[in-house]
């Protein structure tokens, strides 16, 4: 079916719009993706960071080759209240929402429970071992690799 999810960026008063992830919605292709987004030296308000996040998981998913619908984009929320983030228009699936302050550093995720479908918030402990386990996976290193490639790659053509 996928490996879906949502990411939202903020910077706690503006709300970017959501990124859908078919694939790759998992933390430890997301956390990749927010590195890299960090080894850019990419810091704005919360719309440019969604945009370049956009860039960098459109480079990975069509070096790839998974068709056009692994990624889209949608209106995001007015808050980071619970009605608002659930009612993102995207399916938030096997890996449910992201919702990251870069300003600060707080990444909160929220997961569907239930028949329900409603978003529940899981605790910053869990959230940092999440992220700890994530930085173990072998998407990692290639997700470094890959991108230090596409670097050299585009300062060679920018040369020639």
């Amino acid at each position: 079916m996928g490996n879906r999810a949502t990411v939202i960026f903020t910077n706690g008063e503006r709300y970017s719009p959501a990124v859908y992830l078919h694939w790759n919605g998992g933390p430890e292709s997301v956390y990749a993706f927010l590195e890299e987004l960090d080894r850019r030296e990419v810091r704005a308000d919360a719309e440019y960071e969604a945009a370049r996040f956009v860039q960098i998981v459109g480079e990975a998913t069509d070096s790839g080759g998974e068709n056009g619908l692994s990624l889209g984009i949608v209106n995001g929320p007015k808050s980071d209240s619970p009605e608002e983030l659930e009612a993102v228009q995207t399916d938030h699936g096997d890996n449910g929402l992201y919702l990251i302050n870069r300003n600060t550093g707080e990444f909160r995720r929220f997961l569907e429970s239930g028949s329900n479908w409603k978003l529940e918030e899981l605790t910053p402990e869990t959230v940092a071992a999440e992220f700890r386990e994530a930085e173990t996976h072998s998407y990692r290193a290639e997700f470094r690799k890959f991108f230090q490639a596409l670097s050299e790659h585009k300062k060679v053509e920018a040369t020639t």
